[in-house]
């Protein structure tokens, strides 16, 4: 019981704008997990849509950047589990699975966005520019660990596992801060 008071007694205490941001990101989290583990994941909708949407951009950046006119992809089973796979001149060069398309990435910055209070034509605004520029990062990413892979794999696991993961997630942190600067809730 004393517990139960002192958690109620120190929540109380956090500022009215952190409590309200911390409970809509608490909902929104549990609404998503629960969407997306029951209803979205067992029939891959949305991910095998952006998983070849990304796997297709990739490919486009690798032809037209590096001049490669055999450049394919297929999906093909790793393990059970469907993934989208670059070909380069019949050379394996990456494979990107469901969980490599950006999705949580989309659902984590657009998540933070409806957490902070703004006007409905600015949410809008920021979550379109955020998800192109998320997106366009990602496809990017993808054809750099393509290249990688094929070309000097030494680097391809660190760029995979930390450098391009902290390019992008320092992207959207600035794209966070852009709209926290600007919206009502900053003057708090």
């Amino acid at each position: 019981m004393r517990i139960a008071t002192s958690i109620s007694g120190t929540w109380q205490q956090v500022p009215v704008h952190i409590r309200s941001f911390l409970t809509r990101a608490f909902f929104i989290f549990v609404v998503w997990k629960l969407v997306y583990h029951l209803l979205l994941f067992p029939i891959r909708f949305p991910d095998k849509q952006l998983t070849d949407l990304t796997a297709a951009s990739t490919a486009f950046l690798y032809k037209h950047l590096l001049n490669e006119p055999l450049v394919l992809f297929r999906e093909e089973l790793k393990r059970g589990n469907p993934q989208a796979v670059l070909y380069v001149e019949d050379n394996r060069a990456i494979g990107i699975a469901d969980s490599c398309n950006g999705l949580e990435l989309y659902v984590l910055f657009i998540a933070f966005l409806f957490c902070i209070p703004s006007s409905v034509k600015r949410q809008l605004a920021f979550t379109f520019i955020g998800i192109g520029v998320i997106f366009v990062s990602n496809a990017f990413r993808c054809f750099g660990l393509a290249y990688l892979f094929l070309h000097d794999y030494s680097w391809a696991n660190f760029a995979h596992h930390y450098l391009f993961k902290m390019i992008i997630y320092s992207m959207m942190f600035f794209g966070w801060v852009l709209y926290v600067k600007k919206s009502s809730w900053y003057a708090h």
